[in-house]
Formats: structure tokens, sequence, C-alpha cells
């Protein structure tokens, strides 16, 4: 029975319980290696997932775009984080706002029409509006638009892409107000290539060859500019086109008499180079502008400066004639009243004579502020620059204007600051004819109380204020006081004689020498003009002249001295010869005289003369044909004589002329007996030894 059973296990195929367990085992360690596997691929997986969607939120958040997710009804469902900050809004401050909100409303209907459009009709939409951010900073978007969602519990909403077109917006207008500014030109402008053939041109330009711009792009611009018209006088440059060079020319075109333009027309051209990013040169600017009004006007003006600059020498040449003619008689009027007076003890008849000797110097005042005036309106009133004394100038204004005051009962006072400088730079002659005009009008226009003179000086500038208790002036004539010829009683009938240059030339002067004047005044009561002047201070003091003649006896020469002495006088007008012969006697002189220029140079060559009183404008020959004779004869090693030029020319330029023309010395009639003698004393000087006389 053992037997059978062992046999009958022997022949069995059934497994064994412990080789189930075994197979079992093996399984499960498959399995869960399997299982370990599987995790680890699915947690690496998971890792880059994380990884991923890190990325693309980045991607999302950081994009240069803005990214929204909008629902039908407008209302914001997301929205990255460049997009809030396109809005200047916080991000969590967006989402579930409409997006409306902030769209500016001109630009609504535009954008709810976009929306609708992408819900309806589920296709791509793209529009451009205008957002309206916080503080009211507007920005240009372009938006496109698809739909998404509508599968499973996602609402169906637009994912809309928002693009900041601000720049791009700005630099199109720009564009189009220039093409426009362009196109609206008065100038014809064309825009060509690196090789002259056009690719723009505005309509003026199309006018001006006669061809549509389709017919001339392509072309080259001057050769079709000089097949429609006719270049007269046209100076183009050799190389238009090449080296990158500005270039501007002048071209003068005719067209056809039917043209809609001028047949001639005269064109300003120039030729600029544009260039791209990289520096190189893309295209040519050319730019006509028509100047033919312009050359008109230029003509115009030209001949219009012509006819001033010859109406202003004819008026100059007035000038000159006018105070020649007026100042010849006048040199015998002051002359002789000077010589009698002299002579003259009858306390009546000095009476007259210097109330002749006075008429005579008012009349020499005005032709000189006539001439004054005239020079500085041209602007060529010379100024000397010279030390001087400030003090002793007052000084001699005060005295100039003693028997004046006297007369009208007036207080005339002077008052220095101790801070002005001992010594000045600068023009003494024309500052004490600024003094001199203002005090002239204080006394003439005050009939009791005072006028007073008050000098200053205050961080270089050298001030004067002159005062007087006159009538004063209405305040509507402040303002025209210092015109010329302008006075506040115009009237024959005025009380006030004058020619109303007074303060026209104290202006002037003052401009000229870079001052100021003002002028305050209440009519009754007074007025009060002040005037400051831009002067250097001398740093050493300097000895001032004075005249040796002032305080010297009127006789230059003894007789035995006279006696050596020749003297030659040239002058056409007898009573001048009268006057001139009658100053020589008081000098200790004797002469011969001539009435005319061509008589002086025959008594010339007929013996030698020591001085020659020379007359400037004298018929048959002039005083300068003279003078070249005598040039002639110190070419030839002759002995000349010293000559005075004594002349009524006496405007700006004359003496100069004169004494380059060959005069020694200059003076102007009328001639006054102390100049006169001065220059006599200036001969002696220079000419010791005619006569052998000793240097005075």
């Amino acid at each position: 029975m053992m037997s059978t059973e062992v046999s009958s296990g022997l022949g069995s195929n059934k497994p064994s319980p412990l080789s189930d367990v075994e197979r079992l085992l093996h399984e499960l360690q498959v399995h869960q290696i399997e299982l370990e596997m599987q995790n680890a691929e699915l947690r690496r997986t998971q890792v880059e997932l994380e990884v991923s969607r890190n990325k693309f939120s980045n991607l999302y958040d950081f994009s240069p775009i803005g990214y929204f997710s909008i629902a039908r009804d407008t209302v914001i469902l997301e929205v990255n984080l460049h997009g809030s900050q396109m809005l200047d809004v916080p991000r969590s401050e967006v989402a579930g706002k409409p997006f409306y909100v902030f769209v500016s409303p001109e630009y609504r209907r535009i954008f709810y029409n976009h929306v609708e459009d992408v819900f309806l009709h589920g296709a791509q939409s793209s529009s451009e509006i205008l957002l309206q951010c916080r503080g009211r900073r507007l920005l240009w978007a372009r938006l496109d638009s698809i739909l998404s969602g509508g599968e499973g519990a996602l609402e169906p909403h637009c994912r809309t892409s928002v693009i900041d077109i601000t720049q791009q917006k700005v630099a199109e207008a720009h564009v189009a107000t220039m093409a426009q500014a362009v196109d609206q030109s008065l100038d014809a402008i064309a825009v060509v290539d690196s090789q002259g053939l056009c690719e723009q041109a505005n309509p003026h330009f199309l006018d001006l060859v006669g061809l549509s711009l389709e017919r001339l792009r392509g072309k080259a611009v001057m050769g079709v500019l000089s097949q429609a018209t006719s270049l007269r006088s046209a100076h183009l440059p050799d190389e238009l086109f090449h080296a990158g060079e500005h270039h501007r020319f002048t071209l003068h075109v005719a067209r056809a008499s039917q043209a809609p333009f001028s047949p001639e027309r005269w064109y300003d051209v120039r030729v600029s180079p544009v260039l791209d990013p990289r520096g190189r040169i893309s295209n040519y600017v050319l730019t006509f502008s028509d100047v033919s009004e312009l050359r008109t006007a230029m003509r115009e003006l030209t001949r219009a400066k012509e006819r001033a600059e010859s109406a202003n020498s004819a008026k100059s040449q007035f000038l000159a004639n006018m105070s020649h003619e007026l100042r010849t008689p006048m040199n015998s009027v002051l002359g002789f009243s000077e010589l009698l007076l002299a002579e003259e003890d009858n306390e009546q008849k000095k009476w007259r004579l210097e109330a002749v000797s006075s008429a005579g110097k008012m009349l020499l005042t005005l032709l000189d502020d006539l001439l004054d005036l005239s020079r500085v309106e041209v602007g060529k009133l010379p100024l000397h620059q010279a030390p001087f004394d400030v003090r002793k100038l007052l000084i001699d204004a005060q005295l100039s204007f003693e028997l004046k005051v006297r007369a009208k009962g007036l207080s005339f006072f002077v008052r220095v600051d101790d801070g002005v400088p001992s010594q000045l730079v600068g023009d003494e002659i024309r500052i004490l004819q600024i003094v001199s005009n203002l005090a002239n009008n204080a006394v003439k226009f005050t009939r009791e109380g005072f006028v007073s003179v008050e000098c200053g000086w205050h961080k270089g500038l050298l001030t004067f204020q002159v005062s007087d208790t006159g009538i004063g002036i209405p305040e509507s004539s402040l303002e025209s006081v210092f015109l010329p010829f302008e006075q506040d009683d115009p009237t024959s009938t005025r009380e006030h004689q004058g020619s109303g240059l007074g303060l026209a030339i104290v202006k002037r002067l003052v401009e000229a020498m870079r001052g100021e004047v003002t002028l305050k005044s209440q009519v009754g009561v007074g007025t009060s003009v002040s005037v400051s002047l831009p002067l250097q201070t001398q740093s050493e003091p300097t000895t001032l002249s004075t005249s040796p003649m002032r305080s010297r006896a009127l006789r230059v020469f003894d007789e035995a001295e006279g006696a050596r002495v020749r003297v030659l006088l040239a002058d056409d007008c007898p009573m001048n010869r009268k006057l001139m012969t009658e100053l020589l006697l008081r000098a200790g002189l004797r002469c011969d005289s001539v009435g005319d220029g061509e008589e002086a140079i025959m008594a010339l060559f007929a013996r030698h003369y020591d001085i020659l009183l020379l007359d400037m404008q004298m018929p048959r020959k002039d005083g300068f044909e003279v003078l070249q004779e005598v040039e002639q004869q110190r070419s030839r090693k002759e002995p000349v004589p010293w000559v005075v030029s004594v002349t009524a020319h006496a405007l700006k330029g004359d003496e100069e002329r004169m004494l380059r023309a060959g005069a020694d010395a200059y003076l102007s009639k009328p001639v006054g007996i102390v100049s006169f003698m001065e220059a006599l004393s200036t001969f002696r000087k220079h000419r010791p030894e005619v006569g052998k006389l000793p240097i005075l």
C-alpha cells in the first residue's frame, strides 16, 4: 500500500505548494520593480511638468505682450503680469473688471464689435484701439483675439493678445505729417536714389517737370528737368550724387508761356544726402525753392540802396556847400566883430558889437548842430578818446553861461562828488557839448530860480544831472523832445527861440558813447535830465595842455621879425581877404593877396613865400590844385611855404583830407583871433629858421 502511494505520487503533475509560493513572490517582486520604475518615471514627469509649467508661467507673465482671457460680457477672466502693467493697475485688481473700462470712450464701439465678431463667427479678429490707463495715460494697442473653451466645464471666452503700438502710431503720424508737409510745401521736392533716379516727388515738382509720378519714377531727375525746361545759367556741380556731399546752387528755369506759372523763374536748389541706419547713403533729397520774387526784391532793394546812397551823397554835398557858403560870410562877421571889440572903448558901441558877435555865434552854433545831427544819423560822428579833467570841463561850461545867467538873475550851481576821478578818458569836446546843450536848455526855459549841474561816479559810469526850476514839459511831450526839430511850442510867436536840435543831439551823442539819458519834468516845477556815460579812468595823471595864446598878447612878431616873413593870402572873398589882412597886421605881418588858385600858383612861381594862407574853394583853380603845385616844388627840393588851409569846409574828414593833400595846418571858418594866432605860433615852432626867429 505504501508503494502504491509512492508511485502514485511520482506519477502526479500537480505543483507543490512551495513552488507556487516562490513563483508568486517572484511575480510580486517583478511588479514591485515595475511600480517603482513607473513611480520614478511619474515623479520625473511631474518634475518636468512643473518646470514646464513654471517656464510657461514666466513666459506668460513676462512676455512683452499682454494676454487677457475675456468673457462674452467683456469681463476679464485672467491677465498676465505684463497686461496689468500696461494698464498701470495691479494684477489682482484687473481680474473681474470689464475690459471696456480701460478703452477710450470713442473706441468702445470698435472694441464691442471686435469681441462680438469672435464669439459669433469663431474667427480670429484684429483691431487697433486707444486704451485709457490709470492716471489717464493713453496707449495705442493692437488686439488679436481667438475663441477658446466651450468643451467640458470651460465656458467659451476670448484669448486676446494686446500689443503696445504707441510708438508705431507716433511714427506713423510723424510720417503722415511729413508727407503732408512735403506735398503741401511751396518748394518743389524730389527724392532720388544714389544714382539720381526719381523715387518720389511732391506735386510742385511734378508741375515743374510736367510729368506724373508714375512717368517720372525711375528716371534721372536732372535729365528730365533739362528736357522739360531750359536751364539757363545753370551751374551744376560735376558730381551731384556722389560722395554724400551737400550741394547748393541757383537755376534759371525757362518754361513755355502756357505753363501754370511765370515762364521764367529762379530756383535755389539744395541737394542733401539721406543716410540709412548703418550710415550709408540711401537717397538724396532735392529741394527747389522759388526765389524769383526774392531776387526781384533784392534788385529793387539794391536800386533803393543806390538811390538812398545817392540822396545821402547829395545831402552831404549840400551840407558841405551850405557849410562853406554860410561860414564864409560868418568869418567876416565874427572876425571883424572881434577886431572892433578889441579896439572899441565906447561901452554902448561895445554892447552893439557884442550883440552882433553873439548873433553870429548863435548862427554858427545852429550850423554846427545841423552838421553834428547829420553826422550822428549816418553813424560817422568821430569820437576822440583822450584824458581830460571833468572838473575843469564843468568850470568852463559854467563860465560860458555866466553872462546869460546874470542877465536873467538866475543862480547856477555846479557840484562834483568827491568820488569822481581827477582824470577820465573820453571825448572831452562831445561831453562838454552834452553838458552845454542841457544847461543851455535849462537856462533858456527858466525865468527865476536856479540851474544846477551835478556830477557823480558809480561803477565806471560818469553821471550828470542837469536840473532847473523852469516852466517844465507836459507829459504828452516827454517822448518827442528828443526828436530833431521838435519843440513843446513850435509856433513862430513862442517866447523861447531855438532850432529844437539841442536835446536830439544830446540823445544821439550819448547813444554814440553807449550811454543813457533820461528826463523827468513837471509843468510849473521844473525839469531834470540825467545822463550816464561809461568811461575809463586815467591810471597815471597827465598834464592837460592849455592854449598858450589865451594869456598872450595878440602880436606874434615884432616889426623887424615880421618884415622878414613873406605871406601869401589866397581867398576869393574880398571881405575875408580884408579880415585876414587885418589879423596878419595884428600879428605883425604883411601879406600879398590873390583872389583865385591860378593867381596863387603864379605868385608862388614869381617868388618864395614863407606862409601860404589858402582857401580851398576858389574859382579857376581850387586849393587842392595849389597844394599839388606846392608838392611838386617839394619834390624838386625847392623851398616851399608853410601852408595853412583856411576853409569853410568843416565836415567830418575835411581836416584829414587837406592835411593828406599837403597842408601843414587847418583852420575852419569862421576863424577866431586866438586860433589864428596859435596857427602862426605853430609856424614859428616848426620854421624857426625863417628870418632867424627864435622859438617863443
